[in-house]
């Protein structure tokens, strides 16, 4: 089934460090993030259809947060494509506040890099 995302996914210029909010264990690195879903990068392979409780931790406040705790389901999980030692893996994201939205807005500005669109190349 070719399912389509309904957000434009922004790639990460740096990769945070995820963790279990459950044990505080480190899982993983956030590779790209939209208010509906995100990536990581993890050493094992993740299983898919399992629900994971995720706590990502800023460099810099952000609206007002140290940290973001997330709740989300694993969508995929395959070999990266760059670096087949790891695996990447698919989230979506549940129930967000409005303030978890504000955050995950402002972390993809603070790290994200401008994704190229077609109406902004100059004819």
């Amino acid at each position: 089934m070719d399912e389509r995302r309904n957000l434009r996914r922004r790639h990460l210029r740096y990769y945070l460090h995820v963790h279990d909010r459950v044990t505080g264990d480190f899982f993983g690195r956030l590779a790209d993030i939209t208010i509906g879903g995100l990536m990581l990068i993890t050493e094992e392979p993740v299983e898919v259809g399992s629900r994971y409780e995720f706590r990502i931790d800023f460099r810099n406040e952000l609206e007002g947060k140290r940290h973001i705790l997330l709740t989300a389901d694993c969508k995929w999980c395959d070999r990266d494509t760059i670096n087949p030692a790891y695996h990447a893996s698919g989230y979506e994201l549940e129930s967000l506040s409005e303030q978890d939205m504000l955050v995950i807005k402002a972390l993809i500005v603070e790290y994200g890099l401008r994704m190229y669109r077609e109406e902004d190349q100059e004819e």
